[in-house]
């Protein structure tokens, strides 16, 4: 369903999906996470989880925000950035993500 509502524009789908790929509950393929992930299937579920970030940003989502810091932050399928990271904990906050504080 998530995959649904963020194929077809909607900003909290682009975000819930980006979680389930962060957190590794599915994986770059959009399956149940069942196995073991080699280093580059890791990079590839990272990579999709910031692509629906990125699109949940351009509708001015604050979870995606929030979500796309954490990856910026970490370093997680994306160079480590605490300038990147705190530019979008502050947009999270401004769109009022209470956990960007």
């Amino acid at each position: 369903w998530y995959y649904m509502a963020a194929r077809l524009g909607f900003p909290s789908g682009m975000n819930h999906l980006g979680l389930l790929l962060f957190e590794g509950k599915i994986d770059y393929q959009g399956n149940p996470h069942t196995k073991v992930e080699t280093p580059e299937e890791v990079d590839l579920r990272y990579n999709k989880a910031k692509h629906w970030f990125l699109k949940g940003i351009k509708l001015e989502h604050a979870g995606c925000h929030f979500n796309l810091a954490r990856i910026y932050e970490g370093g997680y399928g994306a160079p480590k950035s605490e300038e990147k990271a705190m530019y979008h904990y502050e947009c999270a906050l401004n769109h009022g993500h209470i956990d960007a504080q």
